[in-house]
C-alpha cells in the first residue's frame, strides 16, 4: 500500500514466527511530519490512539482463531471422522493419492471452487466413498461460519486422506510431493512424526504457518494433532478464512483517507491482503519493526520516496503469549 505524502497514512505490520503456541506481532503507525513539536506531539498521539483499536481487532481475531482450532481440535465429529477416513483411505490400493484425486477431483461434476458439494459418489462401492458420505457434512458444520474454510487430515505417514474444499493437496504426501507449501508441510510434519514414533506421546499447542500466497490468495494454517483413544494418530489442519482478515485489514476507521492496515512477517515480508500479494517491506520500516522486536513501543523518523514521516511501533504477542498494547479515534 502506497503511503501518501503530506497526508496521514498507517501501516500496522506483524511479526510471525512459526511456533508452537503463539505469534509475535509488531504494529507500525506511519504519518507524515507535520513540523513543529505541537503538531508532531498531536500526530503521534492521534496515532496511538488510533491503533489500539486496530490492535484489538486483531488480536480478538487471533483469540477466535485459538478458541475455534481448541474446540475443533477435541471434538467428536473430528476425532471419529479422522480415524474412519484413515482406514477408507488404507482401503484404496497401492496407490490411494491418486485413486482419491481421480474421484474426487478430476471425475468432479462441479467447478474446482466447489468440489466440496460432492458427497455422495454414484456407482462406487470404493469404501472410503461410504466413510466420506457419512462424515463430510458434519466436518462441513463444524467449519461452518468465517473462522476456518477448509480441513486436511494427515495420517502418520504424511499423506492428506481427507480435504473438505477437495484443493489439490488432496491425496499428496508431506515428505514426497514437492509443491506442496513449506510452511505447511513445517508445521504438519512434527506433528505426524510424533503419531509415528511416538503416538501415545501428546503434542501441546498447535502450529501456524504464517500467511502466505497460494493460487493467487492469501491463506494459512492452524495445525494440531488428530486424538482418538489418548493417542496421537495424525495431524489435522484447518485453513484460516483469510477473506475474513482481509475485510479487518481493509478497515480504515480512524485511520484517516490514507490510512491502511498490512502485516509484516518475521523475514520483512509485506503481507498485503488488499492485493493478495508478499513483498519486500521497505528498508525505512523494516528498520523501525527491526528496533521494537524486543518489547518496547519505538518512535521514529523514516524516509519513504524522500518524504520524512514520523513512525511508531509496537510489539503485540498472541496465541498464548503476553498482548502488547496500542491506544483509536477518528482522525
Amino acid at each position: 500500500m502506497q503511503i501518501m505524502p503530506k497526508r496521514l497514512a498507517t501501516k500496522i505490520p506483524a511479526i510471525m514466527i512459526l511456533s508452537v503456541v503463539f505469534l509475535v506481532a509488531v504494529f507500525v503507525v506511519v504519518a507524515s511530519w507535520m513540523g513543529g513539536k505541537t503538531s508532531v506531539s498531536l500526530t503521534e498521539n492521534a496515532l496511538l490512539t488510533a491503533a489500539k483499536g486496530k490492535t484489538s481487532t486483531v488480536e480478538v481475531y487471533f483469540e477466535q482463531l485459538q478458541e475455534k482450532m481448541t474446540t475443533l481440535l477435541t471434538h467428536t465429529t473430528t476425532a471419529n471422522a479422522s480415524t474412519e477416513l484413515q482406514s477408507g483411505w488404507k482401503s484404496l490400493g497401492d496407490d490411494p493419492g491418486s485413486v482419491l484425486r481421480d474421484l474426487y477431483i478430476t471425475k468432479n461434476p462441479h467447478p474446482k471452487q466447489d468440489r466440496y458439494k460432492l458427497v455422495e459418489l454414484e456407482d462406487s462401492d470404493q469404501r472410503y466413498a461410504t466413510i466420506h458420505l457419512k462424515h463430510h457434512a458434519a466436518l462441513g458444520s463444524l467449519i461452518e461460519g468465517d473462522i476456518f474454510k477448509d480441513i486436511l487430515f494427515f495420517d502418520k505417514e504424511g499423506n492428506i486422506y481427507y480435504s473438505y474444499l477437495k484443493g489439490a493437496e488432496l491425496g499428496k504426501n508431506l515428505f514426497v510431493d514437492k509443491d506442496l507449501n513449506q510452511d505447511l508441510v513445517q508445521a504438519a510434519s512434527p506433528i505426524v512424526s510424533i503419531a509415528k514414533t511416538d503416538p501415545k506421546k501428546k503434542f501441546e499447542g498447535f502450529n501456524f504457518t504464517g500467511f502466505y500466497v497460494h493460487d493467487g490468495k492469501m491463506t494459512g494454517y492452524l495445525v494440531g494433532p488428530a486424538m482418538k483413544w489418548g493417542l496421537t494418530m495424525g495431524a489435522i489442519a484447518f485453513e484460516v478464512n483469510a477473506d475474513r482478515f482481509t475485510s479487518v485489514m481493509s478497515d480504515r476507521s480512524g485511520l484517516g483517507k490514507t490510512g491502511g492496515v498490512e502485516l509484516v512477517s518475521a523475514d520483512m515480508q509485506q503481507i498485503n491482503f488488499i492485493d493478495q500479494e508478499v513483498n519486500p517491506l521497505g528498508a525505512a520500516q523494516a528498520d523501525l519493526v527491526a528496533k521494537a522486536m524486543d518489547g518496547q513501543t519505538i518512535t521514529g523518523d523514516v524516509d519513504i520516496k524522500g518524504e520524512l514521516s514520523l513512525a511508531i511501533a509496537e510489539p503485540m504477542n498472541v496465541f498464548g503469549q503476553k498482548l502488547g498494547r496500542l491506544h483509536p479515534s477518528e482522525l
